[in-house]
This record gives C-alpha cells, sequence and structure tokens, in this order.
C-alpha cells in the first residue's frame, strides 16, 4: 500500500510540474503576442524562440515566428517558418499568403516540373487538411458505412435499402478517399524532406566535394528537396529537377 501512495505522489507531482511548465511558456507565447503587437520584433522572437526551444510547436507558433522574421527583413528564416506552419496546417490560408509574399523577394525563379492534371488536383486537394485531420475523416466515414450497412440488413423496407445501400457506398469511398489522402500528407510529413537555403549564395556540386564541378549556382531563401547524406554534404533537387550536392550547414531542414 505504503508504495502504491508513493507512486501516487510522484505522479502528482509530475502532473503538476508539467502544468507549471506548460503555463510558463504559455505566458511566453502570450508576451511575445504583445511585443509583436507593439511592433517589438526582436522582443518577440526572444519569446517565441523560447518557446520553441523548449521543443513547444503549433502553427500559430510557427506562422508568428515568421511573421517576426519577415518584419525583419530575414527572408530566408521567414520563409522557413511559415513552411513549418504550412506542414502542421496546410490550409493555413494567412501562412500560405504570407509565404508567397516572401517567396516573391527571393533571387530565384524557378519553374517546377509539370505535373499530371490529376497529381495536381490530388496534391493540392490532399494539403486541404493534416494527415490526422484526414484519418479522422476516414474514420468517421468507415462508422457511417458500418451504420449504413447494419440499417441496410436489418431493415425490410424497400426505400430504406435502397437509400441505406447508396449511402454506405458513397461513406465506403470516401473513408477510402480520406484514408489515401491521409497516407499522401503522412509521406509528406514525415518522409519527404525539405529545407531552405541559408547562404546568400551557394555553388551546387556534382559531388560531395569542393573539388567537384560546379553545376549552378543557387540562393538564400530557396526550398528544396533533399536526398542523400555524405560526410556534411546534402544532395538537393531544385523544384525544376535539377540536382547536386551541397555543404549540410548551408541548409536548414524544415
Amino acid at each position: 500500500m505504503k508504495q502504491y501512495v508513493i507512486a501516487l505522489l510522484y505522479l502528482f507531482a509530475f502532473l503538476t510540474a508539467h502544468a507549471e511548465t506548460n503555463e510558463h511558456y504559455h505566458k511566453l507565447m502570450e508576451e511575445g503576442n504583445f511585443h509583436y503587437q507593439n511592433n517589438a520584433f526582436e522582443e518577440a522572437l526572444t519569446k517565441y524562440n523560447q518557446v520553441i526551444d523548449a521543443g513547444f510547436y503549433s502553427a500559430e507558433l510557427y506562422y508568428n515566428t515568421g511573421n517576426c522574421y519577415y518584419k525583419l527583413n530575414q527572408i530566408p528564416r521567414a520563409i522557413l517558418y511559415y513552411e513549418k506552419a504550412l506542414k502542421l496546417e496546410p490550409s493555413d490560408s494567412d501562412a500560405a499568403f504570407n509565404l508567397e509574399i516572401a517567396n516573391t523577394q527571393i533571387v530565384d525563379e524557378i519553374t517546377p516540373l509539370p505535373q499530371l492534371f490529376y497529381e495536381d488536383w490530388m496534391n493540392a486537394f490532399s494539403q486541404t487538411f493534416s494527415s490526422s485531420s484526414w484519418s479522422l475523416i476516414s474514420i468517421v466515414f468507415f462508422w457511417l458505412l458500418l451504420a449504413g450497412l447494419v440499417t441496410y440488413l436489418l431493415t425490410n423496407h424497400v426505400g430504406v435499402k435502397k437509400l441505406s445501400f447508396v449511402a454506405l457506398l458513397f461513406a465506403g469511398v470516401c473513408s477510402l478517399a480520406a484514408f489515401r489522402m491521409a497516407d499522401v500528407m503522412h509521406k509528406a510529413e514525415t518522409e519527404a524532406a525539405y529545407a531552405i537555403i541559408f547562404e546568400p549564395s551557394l555553388d551546387v556540386r556534382s559531388e560531395p566535394s569542393e573539388d567537384s564541378t560546379r553545376l549552378f549556382v543557387i540562393h538564400k531563401g530557396l526550398k528544396v528537396a533533399t536526398e542523400s547524406k555524405v560526410d556534411g554534404w546534402v544532395e538537393v533537387i531544385l523544384p525544376d529537377g535539377n540536382k547536386g550536392w551541397v555543404p549540410k550547414d548551408a541548409i536548414v531542414v524544415i
């Protein structure tokens, strides 16, 4: 019995400390918002970065941080945090709009590789929600499918039977589609690695070595996909499909 009491006391102490920690960082977030509203962007950044460094994150926090960096004319960092916000909340229209504005201020204008129309549609539609939201939608439609199936099996009314059959087919299609969207977004959130270039001007090499051929030059603020990593070098892929190697410390992963 004594052991259980001690365990409960430890649990209570842990939960209390956790609540106090959350309250502390929530207060820092509010202080950051206050500084931002008063155009004290550096002070706001100090508060926001304390929250981020402690391991807390949210789309709102990243969005506010991006706004501070934009106001301070630190465009690559602004782009980085707008991208982070959209990674958590793809439907955030404010972050998407500000990202578009920030991207007009970078040097490189690269035309992405064309995609088939259905790929464009799927990518755009999948970004409406996060993977967790799509998963929840899939589960809801699955339960509607089960409800329609039960109604179809138990009812003897022809009209209700037809309606429930149509409903369960519709719910089944929607559940599968939402599951597919969840899979697409999960891969985008976890497997696909993107980064922002932070060097003012960066040579892209043919191999992971300073002695290799310089293929082309890119500039700060550009978003690239990343692939292989070798001894402090990262292979990057540009939106137009061109690829090459850059030093790892020249980029920041989103």
